[in-house]
């Protein structure tokens, strides 16, 4: 093999090959925040058996040499910048001489990731870690020490794209950057947010600006001597820098809608610029709350604020990388010599290789790069597009890992649903968030939702055809759940549910109904809309039925031995029947029972009528009351009162006994009746009152129908007979009023003074034509006070009044007498007579 002469400023390492089979003759390399960077190399070798499949599927690296300052020393040293990857492609392109030429293209291991196109979801994470995850699938370093806190999202979808464009536009809109940093063994991948995360350049990171005279011209060139390649080395300078200011919009508004807070307006503003021009307005920028959307609203404004002044320029700096921060020096402007953040590099590198030790055309080295003011906070631009979910999307509702049938729902009718794109793999309830299902109708308190079986097939529809708001827009039928109306039953309309139960609309002309039944039509309701036959039937699996037919216009209640034991309706006759118990319970506003002809209630048993309010009857005619058994107790609260308007009566066979622990009122309109077959019993604890407006009579015997039989009214204590007017006591033989009251002691002068007041009481008798009041009776000897008579009898002949056994005053036809002692004084026609009292007198 021919010797290679060269002075290698540029190397390349590979795992698949040994050091120095390929040489670099030429590199061009394009690096961008938030970009994948990229190396085009080409390669020279004297080998022609390299293994192309080994070459890209092994890491390797590219060097470039770089002179460092030393420092304290007016030396500079070399240092070698590697740039960490994978070879993306490898060609051979020919063969030039003695040397074969080969192409490779260098890339992060991140740029995998453009390879997988796929469809899954991720739950309950946040964007750094959701990048975080996918990148280790690829075996991606992932630095996220620089980034801010972000909170965990409930949902999101990756739809149809590449696992490299789902993480750029998710960390697009989040406002998360990311650049390369090369350690001595890879690259990582840093994660930053902020201008806190910018990088920093390996080796120098201060340059002064020295302009080229050809902007084609490279100002560094290496001869392939060591001593003309010493000029690699030399001081890094920059060679042009030109300052772009570019017009602003005024505002950025962004705006959403949150199904969960309807009510809330999510309208969210940030300014951009002071004197700028227009807004930009975003709609589903998903986010649900005020405070997520100023947060985004703001990240949207600082997206644009950064490219506001923009500076582009040439280097021979070759520690140049994107996400880097370097300083310039001695601008002539001022304001320019500032600090920048490199948001693009691109390099261009050459290297001169000869055979059999023939000098080469030297090495050379230049970049062109794009910058902004270190003091913007970078965002990047939300660029990538969001994909589209066109139309509607087959799906299977999920559950959880259960025996039963029935779907997952939340507290809002939500379902988890199996998407076929997810590759996810989420197990049983987990491989989706809880989605809302779409509704013919639905509003406050009111709407429809027939709830649907894990697995069934749904059609799934996603609002502004976003992959990350899908919504159930029905359930469809396949080979496995048949549709409940088919070729024979097209004229029905059919509801019918998991647990067996139906309802049926049928159209057919002439015959329509209307049928309801439950699991195994155990119970089945029917509307019968026949011409002619109009019916309306309840049934159950035992043949109990109910019915109602217009055409003779009853109401049947069958059992299940086809015994009638209900049926009304007109012209029939209304009968009942239950072997066990029959219960009917009214509302509020009240139960009726009414009926034209004669109603009647039977109870073989206990009757039992429990009213907690009022009860009032009204009988248009006679109300009678019979009572069979041996006795009847009626029970009252507070008061109880019978009214009559003409007569009332009361009749017992044999006793009556009417008792009130307080009284006892009847008033009546007319008169008042009471008739016993024996005795009328009336007896008071207290005292027993008997009061007349006018008059009051007792009357006995055979005026009252007694028939010579006794009777006899008594009180414990008192008895009391009052009237304002006149009070008659009648008797056809005497009439006898007695007290067991024992007498005072016997008064020696009542003699005296009786016999002075009868001469006085005959004289006023004998002068009829007097009008003058008979003398009062002779007062009481002082002493203990007189107690009642004893005992007064009264008949047609005279007036007997008994004091005691020695005492008696008598007055009739003869006149008076007063017997006292066993003397009597007469009081008569022709005088006062007073003699000794007969024996037996």
């Amino acid at each position: 093999m021919p010797e290679i002469a060269i002075t290698q400023v540029m190397q390349f390492h590979s795992d698949a090959v040994e050091d120095g089979d390929l040489l670099v003759t030429k590199l061009e390399g394009d690096e961008a925040i938030n970009r994948p960077y990229e190396f085009r190399l080409e390669l020279a070798s004297t080998r022609t058996d390299i293994d192309f499949s080994e070459m890209i599927r092994k890491t390797a690296w590219i060097g470039i040499k770089q002179g460092v300052q030393l420092a304290g020393q007016d030396k500079r040293a070399a240092t070698t910048l590697k740039i960490h990857g994978v070879i993306q492609s490898f060609e051979q392109v020919g063969k030039e001489l003695e040397l074969v030429k080969y192409r490779a293209v260098l890339v992060p291991r991140l740029k995998r990731l453009a390879l997988a196109h796929q469809s899954r979801i991720f739950q309950e994470k946040s964007v750094p870690e959701i990048v975080k995850s996918i990148c280790q699938e690829y075996d991606v370093e992932v630095d996220t020490g620089k980034l801010g806190s972000h909170k965990a999202r409930d949902y999101v979808v990756q739809y149809e794209e590449s696992d490299l464009d789902f993480i750029h536009r998710w960390m697009e809109h989040e406002g998360i950057f990311y650049y390369f940093v090369q350690t001595e063994d890879r690259e990582k991948m840093v994660l930053a947010d902020s201008a806190e995360g910018y990088g920093t350049l390996q080796g120098n990171a201060k340059f002064s600006y020295k302009p080229s005279q050809d902007d084609n011209e490279s100002r560094i060139e290496a001869a392939d001597t060591e001593e003309a390649a010493e000029d690699w080395f030399k001081e890094e300078v920059v060679t042009a820098i030109a300052a772009r200011t570019n017009l602003l919009p005024k505002k950025v508004i962004l705006n959403d809608y949150n199904w969960d807070d309807p009510d809330t307006g999510l309208e969210c503003e940030a300014d951009v610029h002071g004197d700028g021009v227009g807004i930009v307005y975003r709609y589903n920028s998903h986010y649900h709350t005020k405070e997520d959307g100023d947060r985004l609203a703001a990240i949207r404004a600082e997206e644009i604020q950064c490219r506001e002044h923009v500076f582009t320029g040439r280097s021979d700096c070759r520690g140049f990388r994107a996400g880097m921060v370097f300083e310039l020096q001695d601008h002539y402007r001022d304001s320019t010599n500032n600090e920048y953040l490199l948001t693009e590099v691109r390099h261009r590198a050459t290297q001169a290789v000869a055979l059999g030790g023939n000098a080469g055309g030297g090495a050379s080295y230049s970049n062109s790069f794009v910058a902004i003011p270190k003091s913007k906070k970078f965002r990047p631009v939300f660029s990538t597009p969001w994909p589209q979910i066109k139309g509607v999307m087959h799906a299977k509702v999920d559950g959880a890992d259960n025996s039963t049938p029935y779907a997952q729902l939340d507290d809002k009718g939500r379902y988890k649903i199996k998407m076929p794109i997810d590759r996810g793999g989420g197990g049983d309830g987990q491989a989706s968030k809880f989605v809302r299902k779409s509704e013919p109708y639905a509003g406050p308190d009111q709407g429809m939702h027939f709830p649907l079986l894990k697995n069934s097939e749904v059609i799934l529809t996603h609002v502004d055809g976003d992959p990350d708001r899908p919504v159930i827009a029905g359930a469809m039928f396949n080979s496995k759940n048949s549709s409940v109306v088919g070729m024979t039953n097209s004229t029905q309309n059919v509801i019918a549910t998991p647990g067996g139960s139906k309802f049926v609309l049928d159209d057919t002309v002439g015959s329509p109904f209307i049928n309801l039944k439950t699991k195994d039509s155990k119970l089945d309701m029917k509307f019968d809309g026949t011409d002619g036959s109009e019916n309306m039937c309840f049934k159950s699996t035992d043949k109990n039925e109910v019915k109602l037919h217009s055409g003779d216009e009853n109401l049947y209640i069958k059992s299940a031995k086809d015994d009638t034991y209900l049926r009304m309706g007109k012209g029939g006759n209304e009968a009942a029947k239950s072997e066990g118990s029959v219960t009917v319970t009214g509302g509020e506003n009240g139960f009726y029972l009414s009926t034209k002809g004669q109603w009647n209630q039977y109870a073989e048993k206990d009757a039992n009528i429990i009213i907690k309010g009022k009860e009032n009857k009204q009988v248009g005619d006679a109300s009678d009351w019979t009572i069979k058994g041996t006795s009847a107790e009626y029970k009252y609260g507070d008061h109880f009162t019978f009214k009559a308007a003409l007569t009332y009566g009361i009749e017992i066979g044999f006793t009556a006994d009417f008792k009130a622990a307080g009284g006892i009122a009847i008033a009546v309109g007319a008169s008042f009746s009471i008739k016993a077959g024996a005795t009328v019993t009336m007896e008071a604890s207290a005292s027993l009152t008997v009061k007349s407006a006018k008059s009051k009579e007792y009357v006995f015997d055979g005026l009252t129908n007694v028939a010579n039989k006794d009777r006899e009214d008594s009180v414990a204590k008192n008895f009391t007979l009052a009237t304002k007017q006149k009070m008659l006591i009648k008797a056809k033989e005497k009439v006898t009023l007695q007290g067991n009251a024992p007498f005072p002691p016997p008064d020696p002068s009542l003699k005296a003074r009786m016999a002075a007041w009868a001469t006085s009481a005959m004289a006023s008798v004998k002068s009829k034509s007097s009008t003058a009041p008979p003398p009062p009776p002779p007062p009481p000897v002082p002493g203990p006070p007189p107690l009642p008579r004893t005992k007064i009898e009264v008949d047609a002949q005279k007036i007997l009044l008994l004091f005691d056994t020695t005492t008696m005053l008598r007055l009739d036809n003869s006149g008076i007498t007063l017997k006292c002692k066993g003397s009597k004084l007469i009081v008569g026609p022709t005088g006062i007579t007073a003699k000794p009292m007969v024996q037996g007198g």
